[in-house]
C-alpha cells in the first residue's frame, strides 16, 4: 500500500505515522501506483488528481528535469515536476488542459498543474 500526500502539513504528519507503520509516503514509480490505484479502485470509483506536469517550454522542461534529477524529490517530499501524468494515466480522464498555477512574477518551473479526475476503462467518474 501507497500513501501520498502533496500538502507540506498533512505530509509531515503522514511522515510520523509511516514511521510507525510500512507505509511509503511517496510515490517513486508512477506507473506501478497507478496501475495499483487502477487494479483496487471499484466499479464506479473515481481518481481525483493534483499533479505538476512537464512544462509547456522547452527551457522550463529542461529546468524541470534537472530539479528533478537533483534537489527537488528531496526537499518536496518526492515530488517530480515533469512528469507527463496525463499520459500515464491510460484510461479515461477527464479533466481540464494543464494550466500554470497563478503566479505573480511569471511561469516558473513549479507553475504547472494538471488536474482532473479518472475512472477505470469502462466508467466514468460521476
Amino acid at each position: 500500500m501507497t500513501a501520498v500526500e502533496p500538502e507540506p502539513r498533512l505530509r509531515l504528519i503522514a511522515a510520523a505515522a509511516a514511521r510507525t507503520a510500512p507505509v511509503p509516503v511517496t510515490v517513486t514509480d508512477q506507473d506501478a501506483a497507478l496501475a495499483e490505484i487502477r487494479r483496487v479502485l471499484k466499479p464506479g470509483g473515481v481518481l481525483c488528481f493534483l499533479e505538476h506536469v512537464r512544462a509547456g517550454t522547452a527551457g522550463l522542461a529542461r529546468i524541470q528535469r534537472a530539479l528533478d534529477a537533483t534537489i527537488w524529490p528531496h526537499l518536496f517530499g518526492g515530488c517530480h515536476l515533469g512528469r507527463d501524468t496525463a499520459m500515464a494515466i491510460q484510461w479515461p480522464v477527464h479533466h481540464p488542459p494543464a494550466r500554470p498555477f497563478p503566479v505573480q512574477y511569471g511561469r516558473t518551473p513549479v507553475s504547472f498543474y494538471i488536474t482532473g479526475q479518472a475512472a477505470r476503462s469502462g466508467d466514468r467518474p460521476s
